[in-house]
């Protein structure tokens, strides 16, 4: 309530402009009252008295200017002149995040956990078989381009077509397996740690509530537990399937044509070492626009909370601009965010479309020369294709595994956090020795957050 009183700058406010009325009025029947007693005392008594009375009469009026001086300037000794100067920005650099205790919660469901990767595992598989199985289709088709044999052609490419027809539906299959397994057991864990963040919270001291703001143990309970979860099953399914692909496909790019591939692989180091450095950037962005996006997620709280506090100081105009300023920086820092991400997808399609043609081209060359059939250009084509798809997906799922550590180290940082006085527990007094006299000795008090100011000091008291 002070904060809103003390940074109003609007001087229709009410209570403000009745204070200042009674400050204005009082000032000059207090130097006229100080001048009285100055110039108009006795003679006799106004030398011997004249220098006591210059200490404290030297203060008052070197009170009295400066409160003039303050009042008639209209201005507050804030640094600046909003309520969120004294916001405090927690920074998540030094938290860790906590895979043993992670691990308590992912062992009582760890066959869900073997289950989605078994799933997820065997459609990589899938992925990395039908390219191969694909290109010999393609080779049947090149074989009757010119040949008018009908029967033969639908003898031939029924085995292939049957095959190619049971790994798509397989593929299918354990698509939706691993697909409901995962979210079985990200659902689970959610639920665990969900409610154990409830309750560590709960058993906090109160110093802990005037520390932290109520929206940021808020975005406790549901921004970083939601963030954790679509992390969690992003990286185990889309990390873990990209992972295999990536390395599977690779080694039939290396059976297919090595010359290709080696062609292709030259460039491959340095696109990574810019994209690692980019990426570190837009992590540095993301993180700066999150701790914007909590601090007006803060402003509203405090504002809708205390709501009847703004309507009586008629703070609405005021709390409007406040929220609208850090909105606003927040929007930047998004956009700029989202400049950043524009030129990483940008120049990933770059790359991904230069692979394309550089396969096309070089495949064409070895088709020509008749080192490479049609079916194993298409099969080269298909299998490069499926490392830049997996490609791609890591590069989205590396801020996404980033995001899920950081909301995971917020969450265990709580969850972990033990309360000075616990609510159960304790010592027993036994019924002969327990006393209504209570005595208070050398007890002083200060909140945790303010240790300061010092709101009670008792040398010695004695109740019964």
């Amino acid at each position: 309530m002070w904060k809103l009183i003390q940074c109003s700058s609007n001087v229709h406010n009410t209570f403000r402009h009745t204070i200042l009325q009674q400050c204005r009025s009082t000032r000059p029947t207090y130097y006229n009252n100080i001048r009285k007693a100055f110039f108009h005392a006795p003679s006799k008594t106004r030398v011997s008295k004249c220098a006591p009375k210059i200490i404290p009469i030297g203060l008052s009026l070197a009170g009295g200017a400066f409160v003039n001086v303050m009042i008639s300037r209209n201005k507050v000794l804030c640094e600046p002149k909003t309520r969120m100067a004294g916001y405090r920005t927690v920074s998540d650099k030094n938290l860790r995040f906590d895979w043993a205790k992670f691990w308590t919660y992912l062992r009582p469901h760890i066959w869900y956990f073997i289950a989605a990767i078994a799933g997820a595992l065997v459609v990589a598989v899938l992925n990395i078989q039908i390219p191969q199985v694909m290109g010999g289709l393609i080779n049947i088709l090149a074989k009757f381009t010119e040949s008018k044999d009908s029967l033969q052609f639908m003898n031939e490419i029924k085995p292939t077509a049957f095959k190619l027809i049971g790994m798509y539906i397989a593929q299918s299959v354990f698509t939706f397996f691993y697909i409901t397994m995962l979210s079985n057991l990200g659902e689970k864990i959610a639920y665990c740690m969900k409610t154990d963040l409830f309750s560590s919270i709960l058993d906090q001291d109160i110093a802990f509530f005037d520390k932290n703001r109520t929206g940021e143990i808020i975005t406790r309970l549901t921004s970083d537990i939601q963030d954790f979860k679509s992390s969690f099953k992003q990286t185990v399914s889309g990390g873990l399937r990209a992972a295999t692909q990536i390395l599977g496909c690779s080694v039939s790019l290396v059976m297919i044509s090595p010359e290709m591939t080696f062609v292709t692989l030259l460039c491959v180091p340095s696109v990574i070492a810019v994209g690692t450095i980019f990426g570190s950037l837009l992590r540095v962005t993301s993180r700066r626009a999150q701790a914007q996006n909590d601090k007006t997620t803060a402003v509203a709280d405090e504002a809708v909370s205390n709501i009847r506090t703004v309507r009586a100081f008629a703070m609405e105009d005021q709390e409007k601009e406040l929220f609208n300023a850090e909105a606003e920086k927040g929007m930047s820092l998004s956009q700029n965010l989202g400049v950043g991400i524009g030129l990483f997808q940008a120049g990933t399609n770059l790359f991904i479309n230069g692979m394309v043609l550089s396969t096309l081209y070089m495949g064409g060359y070895l088709l020509s020369t008749n080192k490479l059939s049609a079916g194993e250009v298409m099969a080269y084509l298909m299998a490069s294709q499926t490392i830049q798809r997996s490609l791609a997906q890591v590069s989205l799922l590396f801020g996404s595994v980033i995001r899920g550590v950081a909301a995971g180290s917020r969450i265990f940082e709580y969850i972990n956090m033990q309360p000075t006085m616990p609510l159960k527990g304790g010592k027993i007094i036994p019924d002969g020795l327990l006393k209504g006299d209570i005595m208070f000795k050398n007890v002083t008090f200060a909140y945790p957050t303010r240790r300061q100011q010092v709101s009670l000091t008792a040398g010695y008291w004695y109740y019964k």
